[in-house]
């Protein structure tokens, strides 16, 4: 009976030895279990982190292709601008060339009007001389009928000589009044 007692104490011992193994690997099952659950879990938000950098790269290469569409339209635009620039500066060219071409046609015109000026101021000193010579020969007309009316009443010779003097003194200035005109 003390045998059997201590082997049952023995067996008790070994009983709970192996119970205390069982809760210890009990324990560790569980601690690996966790472990697992958390890998697992890990391995999900890896997943869905790896899901989500997918479709980012995705929408940067979509963002990507519009830049290049961009850059190509802005090249465009800039090539359109280089050409308005270059019909622009012909065009300043152009009108460069037409505001001399004004400045010339305009000296041309003021030169013309000094010109027609300077003809005006003589046509009018010729104006005044002719008008000068047209009262002398009234002058002289008027002297001439004079000697006309006496050269009747009186039929004087030296009158007669005046008179042909006095009509060759007309003639001489109607003859520079034609040549004035």
């Amino acid at each position: 009976s003390i045998e059997y007692s201590i082997n049952l104490t023995d067996k008790d011992q070994q009983i709970t030895d192996k119970d205390q193994q069982l809760s210890q690997l009990n324990t560790d099952k569980d601690q690996q279990l966790t472990d697992k659950d958390q890998q697992i879990f890990i391995s999900i938000e890896y997943s869905q982190l790896n899901t989500q950098l997918t479709d980012k790269d995705q929408q940067l290469n979509d963002k990507d292709q519009q830049l290049t569409q961009l850059n190509t339209q802005l090249t465009d635009k800039d090539q359109q601008l280089t050409d308005k620039d270059q019909q622009l500066s012909q065009l300043n060219t152009q009108l460069n060339d037409k505001d001399q071409q004004i400045t010339q046609l305009n000296t041309q015109l003021t030169d013309k009007d000094q010109q027609l000026s300077q003809l005006n101021t003589q046509l009018t000193d010729k104006d005044q001389q002719i008008s000068q010579l047209s009262t002398q020969v009234n002058e002289k007309n008027e002297i001439i009928e004079n000697i006309t009316n006496k050269e009747i009443i009186t039929s004087n010779t030296s009158a007669n000589r005046s008179i042909s003097t006095d009509l060759i003194l007309q003639q001489n200035l109607e003859t520079e009044i034609e040549q004035l005109k």
